[in-house]
């Protein structure tokens, strides 16, 4: 969340409703993975990635798009530990 906070006000994201959607998501992934739902915590962060790899180079900055996307991935490849 701190990631995509940061990117916001550095300008590397460009649209507040992306931003509030993004953060939503992550939220959603935090919310199942400390209820034991990692299956769901997954999902959220693979939509997260998805819409983050559409919006790249649109309303994202493609350096900040692939930092939010690895970061995502490391926590669902780590997520049950």
């Amino acid at each position: 969340i701190r990631s995509v906070n940061l990117s916001y006000s550095e300008h590397k994201i460009t649209r507040l409703s992306l931003k509030t959607r993004l953060v939503s998501l992550l939220n959603a992934a935090e919310y199942y993975r400390t209820h034991s739902q990692y299956r769901r915590a997954t999902l959220m962060l693979s939509v997260f990635n998805v819409t983050v790899a559409t919006e790249s180079g649109r309303h994202i900055v493609s350096g900040a798009a692939r930092v939010l996307m690895d970061d995502a991935s490391y926590v669902m490849a780590n997520i049950r530990k």
